[in-house]
C-alpha cells in the first residue's frame, strides 16, 4: 500500500490567477483572487505516461497547431519533458487517463482557457507521484523521467545519498546515488527503483 504521497497544494498560497488541475477527478480549475471561477473537464496521463505533479507556470502561448493538439496549446515549464495544456481531435477521450502526460481539453474550453491565462500564470497539477493507490508505482530506470522519479531525488537527497540536481530525470549521477543506496541498504544492486526500494524509502507501506 502506498504511504500517500500526494501532493495537493494549499489554497491560501494562490496567486491572484491560478489554474488547478485534479489528476484523480478529471477536472481542471480556474481560480482568480482566491475564487473559482469555472471547472472544465480534461483528460490526463496514462498510468505509464502519467501528468506531471507539482506546480508549474505558463511558459508559452500558441494557436492553431491542430490535429490532436487541438486549437490551442499552453506550455508548462517542467524540467523533464515537453508538456502542455491544449486542446483534442478525439473529444469522446476527454474525462479519461489517455494522453502521453499532457493536459487534454475540448476545443471550445481550451479556447476559453487560451484567453484567460497569461504567461507565467501558476498551473498546480495535483496528484499522487507514484499514480493510484491500487496500483504498485512503475519501475524506475535510468532515462525514466516523472514526478515518481523527482520523488525518488527528493528522498535520496533527505537522506544523504543523492546530490545532484532534482529535475525529474533518471541519469548517470541518480543512478550512482541509487546503486549506494541500495548496497547499504541491502536491498537487490540493479540500480533501478522497484517495490523493495519504494519500501525502504518509505513510500510503500
Amino acid at each position: 500500500m502506498m504511504n500517500n504521497p500526494s501532493f495537493v497544494y494549499s489554497r491560501e498560497k494562490m496567486e491572484s490567477i491560478t489554474v488547478i488541475v485534479d489528476l484523480f477527478t478529471h477536472k481542471l480549475s480556474y481560480w482568480q483572487d482566491g475564487k473559482r471561477i469555472r471547472t472544465l473537464k480534461i483528460a490526463v496521463g496514462k498510468p505509464a505516461t502519467p501528468s506531471p505533479i507539482g506546480v508549474w507556470h505558463v511558459m508559452a502561448k500558441y494557436q492553431g497547431w491542430g490535429g490532436g493538439f487541438g486549437t490551442h496549446f499552453l506550455a508548462l515549464d517542467v524540467p523533464w519533458g515537453i508538456y502542455g495544456i491544449h486542446g483534442t481531435n478525439k473529444p469522446n477521450l476527454v474525462g479519461k487517463s489517455v494522453s502521453l502526460g499532457c493536459i487534454r481539453m475540448r476545443n471550445e474550453d481550451v479556447n476559453w482557457l487560451y484567453h484567460h491565462v497569461n504567461i507565467q500564470d501558476c498551473i498546480i497539477i495535483e496528484g499522487n507521484p507514484l499514480g493510484h493507490a491500487y496500483r504498485l508505482p512503475r519501475h524506475l530506470a535510468e532515462g525514466e523521467r516523472g514526478s515518481d522519479v523527482l520523488l525518488v531525488q527528493n528522498r535520496l537527497r533527505a537522506g544523504g545519498w543523492y546530490q545532484g540536481r532534482q529535475d525529474g530525470i533518471f541519469a548517470d549521477d541518480l543512478l550512482l546515488a541509487v546503486l549506494r543506496f541500495q548496497r547499504k541498504m541491502h536491498v537487490p544492486v540493479d540500480g533501478m527503483i522497484d517495490r523493495d526500494d519504494y519500501l525502504v524509502l518509505g513510500l510503500l507501506e
